[in-house]
């Protein structure tokens, strides 16, 4: 009985060494060289029949034929860093240290009024330091639009 000089191997360490192939093109051959394959010698579609012409073949199909649990694996990764990235805490806005005493000293309108204002600014910080950056004058303006829009029955 003869011996066979190919074995089939397959994981990782066959990827590595290169000597994985697939089931329907495995063609083991005896010591003498000749083939166990009854169909005759593997080809690659051209009009070599050396087996190199084949394993490049198959080379290239390994490569377009993306294994399944490495994509679902990337994939899960992906959807774990941006559920990572989503849940991350923003950072609290600035709010003008010095805000609500310049609030205080608007004359003419309720305290309450202004403290109504005053959550509204907080909650937008850009428009607080845009409102201080304005004279007493246009602050009050701004005040009696949002308490005309927001606050009067």
């Amino acid at each position: 009985m003869s011996s066979l000089r190919f074995v089939p191997r397959t994981g990782a360490a066959a990827r590595q060494q290169g000597l994985l192939r697939s089931i329907n093109n495995a063609s083991p051959t005896r010591d003498s060289g000749e083939s166990l394959n009854p169909s005759g010698p593997i080809r690659d579609g051209g009009d070599s029949s050396t087996r190199s012409g084949a394993r490049r073949k198959r080379g290239r199909m390994m490569m377009e034929d993306e294994d399944p649990l490495i994509c679902t694996v990337t994939e899960a990764f992906k959807t774990l860093s941006d559920a990572i990235k989503q849940s991350a805490p923003q950072p609290r806005p600035i709010i003008p240290p010095n805000l609500w005493t310049m609030m205080k000293q608007i004359p003419v309108f309720e305290r309450e009024h202004i403290a109504h204002y005053y959550g509204y600014l907080c909650e937008n910080p850009a428009l607080a330091y845009a409102f201080l950056e304005m004279g007493l004058d246009d602050q009050m303006v701004w005040v009696s639009r949002y308490i005309k829009t927001h606050l009067s029955d």
